[in-house]
């Protein structure tokens, strides 16, 4: 039961039961307060309005927003009076944190560090926060990227499709435990220490692509003459209806990974269709943008009854013999190949794809199968310590929460997993 004057208090009238829900408190260590009563919410530009029209001041559009890192780099730099009314305005040490979808869910938020003359403009689509003199900007920035937060507030978004907008009352709302100003800054060391491990090891997950080092002496073959694109259904034309396959939809095909893991099945009668055919060990890439440019390829493993189906926007290719199916990803997932294709995409807007002629005639280098080994064996001995970062990843953020959850008073229900 929500009272109609709460209801009513923001002029919208938005029945959603989730907008009301009050975010779950569980410290009985420190004081509980508001966000709004800690920081100002988007200060007033009236702050600066004796300034110069000539002053510098740094400029961070969306696109300069870091996702889940604290820290970002204003490269960009405007005159006070070349900027529109509309712009955010902000200065030295003010958080910043996106407030549409999907900028919002990918983690876009930062504090702004290093401003021309302390002063910065940015997307109109930036809330921005003001710490007060009883907490540190970096406490509230781990406070607002904490799952508690993030959460909740996805669930009261306002707005229809893909202009979604967390609203500022939930911001203003939204409680936090508040330590003192000591405590904070042990709890933000703690936290820092494991972002900086964090930060190296994305740095090499990010950095990393697999290449084959191509030897001018190997001949160089269209990829059509050495597997086969999009095999037939007619090779399961004898199957029952009730056969269980594999399905793939385009989200589960993973970006720059050579694996993905099968999760549903359906019966032959459901899929046989409409969608994809492919069976274990065949590659699969997505032939649409923007899938196609973000790297979504892999091999085809695990399939129920050896057999996949999934989306129509997918390219299969089949090896022959003289070709290591690791060979042929290796050798269309990459950057080179990537850049080529694009150029050659048709369609209009967002719908643009790679047309099959472009995969059939790609050339790519043939040694003899001994040579495909040897390097394929390489790479994935690089991909595994790849890996082994990713999980180092997932592990310091997981220390990260635990220790969100202490300030929190969540010990008894957070993981404390090392």
């Amino acid at each position: 039961m929500v009272p109609k004057e709460k209801i009513a208090a923001n002029g919208d009238y938005n029945l959603s039961g989730e907008r009301y829900r009050e975010n779950n408190i569980y410290s009985h260590k420190y004081p509980i307060v508001s966000i709004a009563d800690i920081c100002t919410i988007n200060p007033s530009k009236n702050e600066i309005q004796a300034y110069s029209s000539d002053l510098l001041v740094s400029f961070v559009p969306m696109a300069d927003l870091e996702e889940k890192r604290i820290a970002f780099n204003a490269q960009k730099t405007k005159k006070i009076g070349e900027i529109g009314t509309s712009y955010t305005y902000f200065k030295e040490n003010d958080i910043l944190l996106a407030k549409v979808t999907p900028c919002f869910e990918n983690g876009k938020a930062g504090i702004a560090r290093n401003l021309v003359n302390g002063i910065g403009f940015g997307s109109s689509e930036f809330f921005v926060l003001r710490p007060s003199n009883s907490i540190r900007s970096e406490f509230l920035y781990f406070c607002i990227t904490n799952p508690l937060f993030r959460k909740s507030a996805i669930e009261q978004m306002t707005g229809t499709g893909g202009l979604q907008r967390i609203p500022r009352h939930y911001i203003e709302s939204f409680k936090i435990p508040l330590p003192p100003l000591e405590v904070q800054r042990e709890i933000v060391e703690e936290i820092e220490g494991y972002q900086k491990v964090i930060d190296g090891a994305r740095a090499v997950v990010e950095n990393y692509k697999p290449r084959i080092p191509v030897d001018p002496e190997w001949p160089l073959v269209k990829l059509g003459e050495v597997a086969e694109i999009n095999p037939k259904k007619s090779e399961i034309g004898g199957l029952s209806g009730d056969t269980i396959v594999s399905f793939v939809p385009m989200a589960d095909l993973g970006e720059h990974s050579m694996t993905f893991e099968p999760k549903e099945t359906r019966k032959l009668s459901e899929v046989g269709v409409n969608y994809t055919y492919f069976r274990n060990n065949d590659v699969l890439i997505a032939k649409v943008t923007p899938c196609f440019e973000n790297g979504k390829a892999g091999i085809a493993s695990n399939l129920s009854n050896d057999i996949g189906f999934g989306s129509s926007e997918f390219f299969v290719i089949r090896c022959s013999e003289r070709m290591l199916y690791e060979w042929v990803y290796f050798a269309i997932a990459n950057q080179t190949f990537r850049a080529t294709a694009a150029k050659k995409m048709t369609g209009t807007g967002g719908l643009q794809r790679v047309p099959r002629t472009v995969l059939v005639e790609y050339k790519i280098p043939l040694p003899p199968l001994e040579t495909q080994h040897a390097i394929v064996a390489e790479i994935e001995a690089e991909q595994a310590l790849v890996n082994a970062n990713k999980e180092l990843i997932e592990r310091m953020e997981k220390k990260i929460q635990n220790v969100l959850a202490r300030v929190w008073g969540e010990n008894d229900t957070a993981s404390m997993e090392e």
